[in-house]
C-alpha cells in the first residue's frame, strides 16, 4: 500500500545475543530497540529483526543452541511474563479497535508453519527439536513483520519476547506509548500545515501575543529605568538641572562603582514591579493567570485524539472558566464595598472595577474565539474519521447545543452594553424601546447564560458554585436596602438643568463622598442610576445634585417638576421659586414613600434607594494633606467632603480637633463655561461656609476653560461670594501645583483624588512628583 509523504515511521529491532551477561561481552543480552517506544496514533511501525545460527555453543538460552530468536506479544503488566489473552489484546488492533488476529499470530508464531524445516508438533517439548514450535526453534533467523499501522488506543502498551524471557537476570520487553494522532489541516491543494507551526501559533502566538503588548511597554520603560536605577544615566528631566548646578560649583559626579552597579541590578526586578501601577500589576496578573490556564487545558489533552484542536479547545475552555468566574466579582457592590475596608485596597484598584468588568468581558471574546473554531475542526475531523455530521455535533449534543445558546445570549448582552446603544431609543406608540431599559433586561440574560454553561461543561460548577452564592447574597442584600421608607423632604432645580432631591432614608448611614442608586418607580422598576451623595452626614439628610441632560434624568424632571410648578406659588418660603418642601403621609406603607406636595396632592413612591456603597474618595481621611479634583458635575463628592470637614470641626473638642484629618486641602475644580460653574457655584459657597471654627485651611480654585466674559466679572465686587475660592481662566498647571505643595509640605503622603475626565495627565504628574523618602502623591480615581 501507498505511504503518504508526511506519515511518520518508528522502526522496532531487536539487539544482543544468545547467554548471560558474561557470556555475550561485549555485546548485551537480548532486548528491544527501542525499549521505549512513543507513537502516535496512525504513525506506522517497521517491525524487523535479525537473528543468528552461528551463537557459541554452549551459551545460555532456550531452543535450540547456538540459535537467536526472538517473537512479539502482549502483557498486562511490564513485570509479568505471561501472555495475554488473543481477545484482551490493546496493542496490535485493527481499525476498529478489534484485536487483530493475523498479526497477533504472525508475531508470535513468526510463521513457522511454512518454514523449510517442516511442520510444528505442538506435543514436542525437546528444547533442541526443530519441530518444538514454542521455543521458536521452526523460525528463521531473519523476520520482517513489515508496517504495522498504530490503530491502538490512547495509553501503555507492555510487550515481551516469549523465548528469552524464563530467566531472572533476563528481561527481553518493550513498552510502547501510544499518543493521539495528529489532525491534518489541509492546505491550498492539500498540503497539510506543519503541525509544530499550528501548535505554536495558536497557542503560544495567540496568547503570548496579548501578554506581549502589556510586556513591550513595560520593557520600554523598565530598560530607561533600569539605568537610572544603577546609576548609569540621570533621569531626563532631571539632567540638565544638574548638570547646570555642577557647571557652577565646579563639582562633576563620579559613576557607580561596578559593586554598587551588582547591588542595584540584584534588586531591580522587586523595585521595577513596584514601580508598576495597580492597573498594569492586575493586568500582569491576569494575563499570567489566563495563560496558565490555557497552559493547563492544553497540555492535559495533548494526549486525546484530535491533538492539537481539542487541546486548542479546552486551552479556550480553561480559560473562560476562570473568566467567567471573575468577572462576577467586580459587579457584587456590597462585596466590593466591603472589600474597601481590607487592606487589599493598597493592591487592587477598586476604583476601576467596572472597567475590569467590561475588560473580562471583552478578553472572553477572544477565549470564545479559540474555544470555538477549535471545536468545529474537531467535528469535521470526526465526520472525516466516519463519525457524526458537524451539523449534528454543534446542536445535536447537550455540550454543542448549550454552548451555541450560549453564544447567542452573551451576544445579546455584548450589543445591548455599547454606550450608543445603552443611550439610544425609539417610540412605537406610547413604548419606548431601547435605551437603558433594554440593556439592563438584557443583562439578566446572565442568569440563563450560567444555567446553559454549568449543563455546558462538566467542570463548570468547580469554578463558579461560590462565586455565583456570592452574588446571590449581594443581590439579597440590595434588595433589602432598597426596601427602606424613603421620605422627599425637598425638590428643587437649582439651575436650568440641575435638579436637587433632599431625602430622609431610615436606616440610612453613609461617609463622605460616597453613592447611592436612586430608581424612580414612575418611570421604570428596573432602572437605576448612581448618583454622588451631595450632603454631609452631619446635616441629618441625604441629598442629590442630578444633571438633567441624559434620558432618564430629563423625564424625571419632566415628572417631578410639572408638580413643584403647580404650588409654584405656594413656595414662597423657600428662596427658590421652583422649589417645594414636603412631609410624608401618614399612610405610607412599609417600603414605599408617600410624598406630598403642595395642595396635599400625593405623587406616590418617588424613589426607592439602594446604598450606600463606596469609592476612592472615603480615603481622603487617611490623610494629613488631600488633593481633591473634580471636572464639571465632578465637583459633587467633594462639596461633600469639605462641608463634612468643617462640620466636623464645629463640633469635635479643641483636643479631638488635633486629631481630625485632613488638616490641608486643596480643592481644584474645572468647569468648562458660566453655565457649567452656575449649577454648583452655589453648593460650594455653602460647603465653604459650612463652618467658621478653627479647622483645617481648605483652598478652593475655580478654573473656567471655555469662553469666558471678562465684562461679567468686572462687573463683580471685590467681595462678592457668589463664586467661591480663587479664580482662574484657562486649565490648571499641574507641574507648577504639584511642586508647590511638594515644597510646602516635605516628606508627607498627599492623597490626590479624582471625579470626572484627565485621569491620565494627573495620574502621570503623581508619579513624576512622587519622590522616595520625599513627598509622595496616592492617587485615587471615582468611578461609579
Amino acid at each position: 500500500a501507498e505511504v503518504a509523504d508526511d506519515t511518520v515511521i518508528h522502526n522496532l529491532n531487536v539487539r544482543g545475543r544468545r547467554g548471560n551477561i558474561v557470556q555475550v561481552y561485549p555485546s548485551v543480552e537480548y532486548d528491544f530497540v527501542p525499549n521505549v517506544l512513543v507513537v502516535r496514533q496512525n504513525d506506522l511501525v517497521h517491525i524487523q529483526w535479525t537473528g543468528s545460527d552461528a551463537n557459541p555453543n554452549g551459551n545460555d538460552g532456550e531452543g535450540r543452541r547456538m540459535t537467536d530468536r526472538s517473537n512479539l506479544v502482549e502483557v498486562n503488566a511490564e513485570n509479568e511474563n505471561v501472555p495475554k489473552e488473543m481477545s484482551n489484546y490493546t496493542f496490535l488492533v485493527d481499525g476498529n479497535g478489534e484485536p487483530d488476529t493475523a498479526l497477533i499470530e504472525k508475531l508470535a508464531y513468526l510463521e513457522q508453519n511454512s518454514s523449510r524445516y517442516g511442520e510444528c508438533d505442538p506435543e514436542e517439548s525437546n528444547q533442541q527439536e526443530v519441530s518444538n514450535c514454542k521455543v521458536l526453534n521452526n523460525a528463521p533467523a531473519y523476520f520482517n513483520a513489515g508496517l504495522v499501522r498504530v490503530n491502538a488506543k490512547l495509553g501503555v502498551h507492555h510487550l515481551m519476547s516469549t523465548r528469552n524471557n524464563n530467566f531472572s537476570n533476563r528481561s527481553q520487553k518493550s513498552t510502547i506509548i501510544v499518543l493521539a494522532a495528529l489532525v491534518k489541516l489541509a492546505v491550498g491543494s492539500g498540503d497539510a500545515a506543519d503541525q509544530d507551526t499550528i501548535i505554536l501559533a495558536a497557542t503560544f502566538g495567540t496568547l503570548g501575543a496579548l501578554g506581549a503588548l502589556l510586556a513591550v511597554a513595560y520593557v520600554s520603560g523598565a530598560l530607561s529605568w533600569a539605568l537610572v536605577a544603577c546609576g548609569l544615566r540621570k533621569p531626563e528631566s532631571r539632567v540638565i538641572h544638574e548638570d547646570a548646578e555642577n557647571m557652577e560649583d565646579g563639582t562633576s559626579q563620579s559613576p557607580m562603582g561596578m559593586a554598587q552597579v551588582c547591588e542595584k541590578a540584584t534588586a531591580l526586578p522587586v523595585e521595577w514591579w513596584n514601580r508598576l501601577s495597580q492597573h498594569n500589576q492586575c493586568l500582569a496578573v491576569y494575563f499570567a493567570l489566563n495563560f496558565v490556564f490555557a497552559l493547563e487545558g492544553f497540555c492535559f489533552y495533548t494526549n486525546e485524539p484530535y491533538f492539537p484542536y481539542l487541546a486548542l479547545a479546552k486551552a479556550g475552555g480553561y480559560m473562560l472558566d476562570f473568566n467567567f468566574t471573575l468577572i462576577l466579582f467586580p459587579v457584587m457592590r456590597n462585596f466590593m464595598s466591603f472589600l474597601r475596608m481590607t487592606p487589599l485596597v493598597k493592591i487592587l484598584p477598586m476604583d476601576d472595577h467596572l472597567a475590569f468588568h467590561k475588560f473580562i468581558g471583552s478578553f472572553s471574546l477572544f477565549a470564545i474565539t479559540l474555544h470555538v473554531v477549535m471545536h468545529y475542526l474537531v467535528m469535521q475531523a470526526k465526520k472525516e474519521d466516519g463519525g457524526n455530521s458537524v451539523s449534528y455535533n454543534a446542536l445535536g449534543t447537550r455540550s454543542g447545543f448549550t454552548g451555541h445558546l450560549v453564544i447567542v445570549l452573551m451576544t445579546v448582552m455584548y450589543f445591548t452594553a455599547w454606550e450608543r446603544v445603552k443611550q439610544a431609543f425609539v417610540r412605537i406608540g406610547k413604548w419606548r424601546v431601547g435605551g437603558y431599559n433594554t440593556f439592563f433586561i438584557a443583562h439578566h440574560l446572565y442568569v440563563p447564560v450560567y444555567a446553559l454553561l454549568l449543563l455546558h461543561s462538566e467542570s463548570f460548577h468547580k469554578w463558579a458554585f461560590w462565586p455565583i452564592v456570592m452574588l446571590c447574597v449581594d443581590k439579597a442584600i440590595g434588595s433589602l436596602r432598597a426596601g427602606r421608607k424613603v421620605h422627599l423632604i425637598h425638590a428643587s432645580l437649582e439651575k436650568a438643568d440641575v435638579m436637587r432631591i433632599q431625602m430622609d432614608i431610615v436606616g440610612f448611614r453613609y461617609k463622605p463622598g460616597q453613592y447611592l442608586y436612586l430608581n424612580c418607580p414612575a418611570l421604570s422598576k428596573h432602572e437605576w442610576h448612581p448618583f454622588t451623595i451631595t450632603s454631609a452626614p452631619e446635616e441629618g439628610f441625604v441629598s442629590v445634585h442630578i444633571r438633567t441632560r441624559g434620558d432618564w434624568t430629563s423625564r424625571l424632571k419632566e415628572h417631578i417638576c410639572p408638580q413643584i410648578a403647580e404650588d409654584e406659588a405656594l413656595a414662597s418660603a423657600s428662596s427658590n421659586p421652583m422649589a417645594v418642601t414636603s412631609s410624608p403621609s401618614e399612610d405610607a406603607g412599609a417600603g414605599i414613600t408617600s410624598v406630598q406636595i403642595g395642595r396635599k396632592k400625593s405623587m406616590g413612591e418617588v424613589f426607592r434607594v439602594d446604598g450606600p456603597y463606596g469609592t476612592g474618595s472615603e480615603h481622603v481621611f487617611d490623610y494629613d494633606v488631600a488633593i481633591l479634583v473634580g471636572a464639571g458635575i465632578g465637583v459633587t463628592p467633594y462639596a461633600s467632603i469639605v462641608k463634612s470637614v468643617r462640620l466636623r470641626m464645629n463640633q469635635a473638642t479643641p483636643e479631638l480637633r488635633k486629631k481630625l484629618r485632613p488638616v490641608r486641602i486643596y480643592f481644584y475644580w474645572v468647569c468648562r463655561d458660566m453655565q457649567e460653574f452656575n449649577w454648583f457655584s452655589p453648593m460650594l459657597q455653602d460647603a465653604q461656609k459650612a463652618g467658621e471654627a478653627d479647622g483645617p485651611q481648605i483652598d478652593i480654585n475655580t478654573y473656567m476653560t471655555g469662553e469666558l466674559n471678562l465684562d461679567d466679572l468686572q462687573q463683580k465686587q471685590p467681595n462678592d461670594n457668589s463664586w467661591a475660592g480663587k479664580k482662574w481662566a484657562g486649565r490648571p498647571n499641574w507641574r507648577r501645583i504639584f511642586s508647590e505643595i511638594a515644597t510646602s509640605h516635605p516628606k508627607t503622603n498627599v492623597g490626590v483624588f479624582l471625579c470626572g475626565p484627565g485621569a491620565k495627565d494627573i495620574q502621570a504628574q503623581c508619579k513624576q512628583s512622587s519622590k522616595s523618602g520625599e513627598t509622595t502623591f496616592d492617587f485615587h480615581k471615582e468611578n461609579f
